[in-house]
């Protein structure tokens, strides 16, 4: 059995080339421009991400790491707590 990168491939593969398509969704209706500008550099392929022009209030990402030590991002920049 073949090894696919992804689950679309396999489905190139059980159905053909001639018969599946591939349709990228790349522009976002829903989040604001700040929060598609930081949860883009956080997936592969995200700079292809058309955000909508909606301004909002910039993200921010805490991420605790045991009982000392706490790591909070507010779009890109990272300090140690």
């Amino acid at each position: 059995m073949p090894e696919y990168r992804d689950s679309f491939e396999m489905l190139k593969g059980l159905y053909g080339e001639e018969a599946t398509e591939t349709v990228a969704l790349e522009r976002s209706y829903r989040s604001t421009r700040p929060i598609v500008e930081f949860t883009s550099r956080m997936i592969a392929g995200g700079e292809r991400i058309i955000p909508f022009n909606r301004e909002g209030e910039k993200p921010s990402l805490t991420a605790a790491g045991g009982r000392d030590r706490t790591i909070e991002a507010d779009c890109g920049t990272a300090a140690r707590a």
